[in-house]
């Protein structure tokens, strides 16, 4: 593989691996203590998901970037 396609996909794997840190987060700082302390579920069930699929996300690069 091309040096400039391996950047890509190291950039990429970055970028998503930066959204997802910031999505767990979220999770554990903000949507938490508002099912616990506030009685709002909804926050955890939303911010769940997002985490979830930015999480599947990053193993895709992942293998993505390990196979180049």
């Amino acid at each position: 593989m091309k040096t400039e396609n391996r950047k890509k996909l190291l950039h990429r794997f970055r970028i998503v691996g930066i959204a997802e840190g910031i999505s767990f987060l979220v999770l554990l700082l903000i949507a938490m203590p508002m099912k616990y302390f506030m009685q709002i579920p909804e926050a955890v069930k939303f911010t769940g998901w997002v985490h979830g699929a930015l999480l599947s996300h990053l193993f895709t690069w992942l293998l993505k970037s390990w196979e180049a």
